[in-house]
């Protein structure tokens, strides 16, 4: 998703309107879903003020509502007409998303909701978005919650991490060496660790500041154990590798 904004030039409100469609029909697209709150803040709106929007869009077929059974909350996601909509707009429509049934028991719905606003509170930083489930796949590597493309430099990639709840030294210390082979291989050049809590934070960064790091290999469903004893010094692999890891607390969990 290319990040677009408000057109403050913008005079008439038939223009005004398309403008925030636009805004709202890629995030859509992009996220397969979202929530008036998170929708609302996207066009520089208050929810109490965008209700009749989206009723207009969703009278005109544009959006619809659905809920899942793994929270009370009503979310939205485009409609055909939408996707005709973005279609028109030359918008690579090829993953979207209009079936119901195929979200409403998306067990990670709460998790993609915390990538969505941790994303939308740092939009000014960057110019492309890359949701988790767009990002192709390479065999070997695990994707991560999105790709960004930041305004600083020359078509620099970082990748996001939202650390909803807590992990294990083995699925951390996988998780650190994904990512660090993944820059390696210039998949991307760097990783932005958000996380939930300040225990979190003060774990990854002890874990992460270790000079040698565990390998680690699943040999049960949820069991670990190091590989013969197997090190790794991070820096064999990329040398300034502390400068390519971000581990921040996330400040507008609401």
């Amino acid at each position: 998703m290319i990040v677009q904004h408000r057109n403050s030039q913008l005079k008439y409100v038939h223009d005004i309107k398309k403008n925030k469609m636009l805004i709202l029909f890629d995030w859509l697209l992009e996220f397969r879903f979202s929530t008036i709150d998170i929708l609302s803040q996207r066009i520089g709106s208050k929810p109490t003020n965008s209700y009749r929007l989206f009723k207009q869009l969703i009278n005109d077929r544009y959006i619809q509502k659905f809920s899942n059974i793994h929270t009370y909350q009503n979310f939205f996601m485009l409609k055909n007409s939408g996707i005709d909509y973005l279609k028109c707009e030359s918008r690579d429509i090829s993953c979207a998303v209009t079936n119901p049934n195929k979200l409403s028991k998306y067990s990670t719905i709460m998790h993609d909701l915390l990538v969505q606003k941790a994303i939308l509170n740092r939009i000014h930083l960057f110019d492309e978005v890359i949701w988790d489930k767009n990002i192709e796949r390479v065999q070997g590597f695990d994707r991560p919650d999105a790709l960004l493309r930041t305004k600083v430099g020359d078509n620099v990639w970082l990748a996001l991490e939202y650390e909803r709840w807590d992990k294990s030294k083995p699925r951390v210390y996988k998780s650190f060496i994904n990512h660090l082979k993944s820059i390696a291989n210039n998949r991307y050049s760097g990783v932005l660790f958000i996380m939930n809590n300040d225990s979190d934070l003060d774990k990854y960064k002890k874990y992460f500041n270790e000079k040698y790091w565990p390998v680690y290999e699943k040999y049960h469903y949820s069991k670990y154990r190091i590989i013969d004893n197997k090190i790794l010094n991070p820096s064999s692999l990329v040398s300034n590798y502390q400068h390519k890891f971000m581990f921040i607390l996330d400040d507008h969990i609401d």
